[in-house]
């Protein structure tokens, strides 16, 4: 199963399952043996058949980039990014519009994962958990994300209509919707219930510990200066920055604390990250300093699913490991390896697979995920159905009666 996972919201802003930040630089360069003159021959030979025989015309250029691309896509991760989706992975998308949805593909369908606040999704009365099958009256069948995401976007105050298929329901339900710009909260919080929080983080990218750092305060504005527990939801979060991913979980644990390891080819892809400032950018480290020492001891669950791939499992495998988090939920994706953007000559670029990362006891996230420490089937149509999160409330007061038991805090055992 691959990891598939678009949010559809101020353009259609795709989450990618990476987990390292852009790094555009080349790495030093090995000797490559050069071909022989037989795989040249085989080479031209391709070539000419290809031009020849194929259905339609094909020119060098287009052979060259496929060859290019194939030889780039090493795992399901890597790719050759040329024009339009080299232009998109660099793209700021803030100022395209969208109807606000987060979508997957589960079981070959397109399914609603949530309806952002504010959005023509939800004004529309769009639900988690519906599946989209037509879009503009024409089947969307196994169209990739990225092809749904094309459909969806466009100029604002342009009209697009959705028909949708919803459990319980025995006929299709059509959708007019009218584009426009969503803001796209990567991070939402609120209480459950006095004296609990809860925060979703949907991805990593940019700025996610400082709005993380926004909802703990907020949270504890709320409720008069204090929390008994808190509830950290990253289902279906494929991922993001890696650096963002480590300050989060280092936000809950000890300065210096390993959070995870890294091995590769080259020196940089080896690596130790540990939860102090060293990591950081000058604004993180000056966000992660408005945190108080109470958040390090908060009773708190983490909520994942099939869908939280790549960061997320670093944070749920980092908490688990330490015994400071309380896991909730289904096992996660099993995404254990870590891409780099390097630009080339051309202004190009390969999204490349450069190292695969470990848990802090050295435990891998492939193939089968971070596996819960309670088991929840994540199943909800509605957030009132939501039982995973409605027994994440339920062990964190359970978590608040052990003051000096595991998941309340940091333990090195």
């Amino acid at each position: 199963m691959k990891l598939r996972l678009l949010v559809i919201a101020v353009m259609l802003v795709l989450v990618l399952p990476i987990s390292i930040s852009p790094v555009l630089a080349e790495e030093p360069h090995q000797d490559i043996s050069p071909l022989t003159p037989e795989e040249w021959k085989v080479y031209r030979e391709l070539s000419r058949r290809i031009k020849d025989a194929y259905v339609d015309p094909v020119d060098d250029k287009r052979l060259f980039n496929a060859c290019l691309a194939g030889m780039a896509k090493l795992d399901p991760y890597s790719e050759y990014l040329e024009g339009e989706a080299f232009s998109e992975m660099f793209s700021d998308s803030e100022n395209s519009a969208g109807v606000g949805l987060e979508l997957r593909i589960k079981n070959d369908r397109h399914q609603v994962v949530s309806a952002l606040d504010d959005s023509p999704a939800i004004e529309a009365g769009i639900h988690r958990g519906d599946v989209i099958t037509k879009i503009d009256g024409k089947p969307i069948g196994k169209l990739s994300l990225s092809e749904v995401a094309k459909h969806l976007r466009g100029k604002s105050d342009t009209k697009i209509r959705l028909t949708i298929k919803r459990e319980g329901v025995n006929s299709p339900l059509e959708f007019t919707l009218t584009r426009k710009i969503v803001a796209y909260q990567t991070v939402n919080s609120r209480l459950l219930e006095p004296g609990y929080g809860y925060i979703k983080v949907r991805a990593f990218p940019r700025n996610t510990l400082e709005k993380f750092v926004e909802a703990v305060q907020s949270l504890y504005r709320q409720n008069q200066g204090t929390l008994n527990g808190l509830a950290l939801d990253l289902r279906d979060n494929p991922g993001g920055l890696l650096d963002q991913a480590i300050a989060l979980a280092g936000a809950f644990l000890p300065n210096n604390t390993l959070l995870l390891s890294t091995e590769g080819q080259t020196k940089d892809a080896t690596q130790e990250y540990k939860g102090n400032n060293d990591i950081l950018s000058r604004g993180d480290k000056r966000e992660r300093g408005k945190l108080s020492d109470e958040v390090r001891h908060l009773p708190l669950v983490v909520l994942v699913n099939d869908q939280s791939a790549a960061g997320s499992e670093i944070v749920a495998g980092a908490l688990q490991d330490y015994q400071r988090a309380l896991i909730i939920g289904t096992p996660t994706f099993g995404k254990d390896s870590i891409q780099t953007i390097l630009l080339l000559n051309d202004m190009s670029a390969v999204k490349l697979t450069t190292a695969r990362w470990r848990t802090p006891k050295g435990h891998s996230s492939a193939p089968e995920g971070i596996t819960p420490d309670i088991r929840v089937e994540d199943v909800a149509a509605t957030e009132q159905d939501d039982k995973v999160l409605a027994s994440a409330l339920a062990e964190l007061k359970l978590l608040r009666q052990r003051p000096h038991g595991k998941f309340l805090g940091y333990t090195e055992k």
